[in-house]
């Protein structure tokens, strides 16, 4: 799929050089260098996101409440019957 866009003629003619260069037609120069920045960009966000998760779990294993929080599951249907569906939402 391609979509044609604006550049500037010194970038055009950056383009012309680089694929002169490299004797390959400037349109695999143009998809090859879109493919190293989508990876380049992929790479990136993934390191950012890392970071995010570990910076969170940090928080979350450090998060203490004032008293020990305890769950019975022994009654848990009749616990959330309450909030069962209800004619409202149809």
């Amino acid at each position: 799929m391609h979509k044609a866009v604006n550049v500037s003629n010194d970038t055009y003619k950056e383009l012309q050089n680089i694929a002169t260069q490299l004797q390959k037609p400037k349109a695999q120069v143009i998809d090859t260098l879109v493919q190293v920045y989508k990876k380049a960009t992929k790479e990136s966000e993934k390191a950012k996101l890392e970071q995010f998760n570990k910076d969170m779990g940090a928080k979350i294993n450090a998060l203490q409440f004032s008293k020990s929080i305890k769950m019975d599951t022994n009654n848990i249907d009749e616990d959330f019957a309450a909030l069962a569906r209800t004619d409202y939402f149809k």
